[in-house]
């Protein structure tokens, strides 16, 4: 009975540290030389954020599949993602809240896998406004510069970390229109073209640009700069005013359309 007991105990204890959620399938993707030596130095055998805690054994954990099963609190009130993997082993990930949901360095979603094998042979547009947005890489590390919404042709789909300054979990081998081949994360993309048939060709210009206008909407500017740091709203008679703040840039908006717009020196 007792120890019925003290099983009932611990269970209760995890499933209080432990929140609810659908569960995630994942995958440990393959790492380039460079930092296979470092292994998948964002998994952790506890909810602990220490490097001498995590997953070194590069070889004995790549391609392992592995299932998100809940969240825990660890440390210092810090968020850890509880990742089951198949081999038994129970591991676990800081929640980085600024990034995607269930990002976790060095794997994959298995269903944004699938999904973007389901592009292969189709178009995609280029997504320039994302912290992570990148030209396009080749295997040696060379890039063809890309331009905000260019349209690109989905080859393939490579599962494996390539030279960019944030390391995606995967990556689309895509073609530009005037020939060139390359990757781009599969995060980094429309897969349908945003720039609608009623924008004039000198808006949709602006916005392949990445540069504003006044006049334009809430649309056009998110499609040019992406989303703000932090939004201020006015409400009252006249309508809704806003102030979007892009780090040290400032716009403006009246019901919906930009009308002026500062940056700070």
């Amino acid at each position: 009975m007792k120890l019925i007991n003290i099983f009932l105990i611990l269970l209760f204890t995890f499933f209080n540290n432990v929140s609810a959620q659908e569960k995630v399938e994942i995958v440990l993707t393959e790492l380039s030389e460079k930092l296979q030596k470092y292994g998948y130095g964002f998994i952790y055998r506890e909810a602990k954020k220490y490097s001498f805690n995590s997953l070194k054994d590069y070889k004995k954990y790549k391609g392992m599949k592995g299932t998100i099963v809940g969240e825990k609190v660890g440390p210092l009130s810090t968020k850890f993602y509880v990742i089951l993997l198949k081999n038994g082993e129970t591991v676990y990930s800081e929640i980085e809240e600024q990034y995607d949901p269930f990002w976790i360095s060095g794997t994959y979603l298995v269903s944004d896998f699938n999904k973007a094998n389901e592009l292969v042979g189709k178009f995609v547009w280029v997504n320039k406004t994302r912290y992570d947005s990148h030209d396009l890489v080749t295997e040696t590390g060379l890039t063809h510069k890309t331009a905000n919404i260019e349209k690109l042709q989905v080859l393939g789909v490579v599962a494996r970390s390539l030279p960019t300054k944030y390391i995606a979990p995967f990556y689309l081998k895509v073609k530009k229109e005037t020939g060139e081949i390359g990757y781009i994360s599969y995060k980094c993309i429309y897969k349908e073209n945003p720039l609608k048939k009623n924008f004039n060709d000198k808006i949709k210009k602006l916005i392949q640009q990445q540069k504003i206008s006044i006049n334009m909407t809430k649309e056009q500017l998110l499609l040019s700069w992406g989303q703000p740091r932090n939004i201020n709203e006015s409400v009252g008679s006249w309508g809704v005013n806003e102030q979007w703040i892009y780090e040290s840039q400032y716009v403006y908006i009246e019901n919906g359309v930009v009308t002026s717009f500062q940056s700070q020196r």
